[in-house]
């Protein structure tokens, strides 16, 4: 098994939103993400995970939208730099967004 993995997720348009690089251990996960100038992830859960993060270099903001309700945004949290987070299914579906024209940096641990 790999502990150890660089990957870019959310291909759109031939552009990632982000790039994840993770160390993996006893199905536990903590990773450095790299959010790309002026992108959004798709609409997404954490199968079953849970994530708590720290944003290391912000601002970023995070939509919410409950499972039951298609495409309507619930809540938006607007993340400054040493802020931290979490997120679970049972809150619902979320996407993270980077406005700005720099990359930008958090730490994300999933369990």
């Amino acid at each position: 098994m790999r502990m150890f993995k660089i990957l870019d997720f959310i291909q759109i348009n031939n552009y990632s939103a982000y790039r994840k690089y993770s160390l993996t251990f006893l199905k536990k996960e903590l990773a450095l993400i790299k959010w790309n100038p002026d992108s959004i992830t798709k609409l997404h859960d954490h199968q079953g995970k849970k994530c708590s993060f720290f944003i290391l270099d912000g601002p970023i903001k995070e939509y919410f939208y409950q499972k039951n309700n298609t495409n309507c945004e619930t809540l938006v949290k607007h993340h400054e730099s040493f802020s931290k987070g979490y997120i679970d299914d049972s809150m619902g579906l979320h996407q993270i967004l980077n406005e700005d024209n720099c990359h930008k940096y958090s730490l994300h641990y999933y369990r």
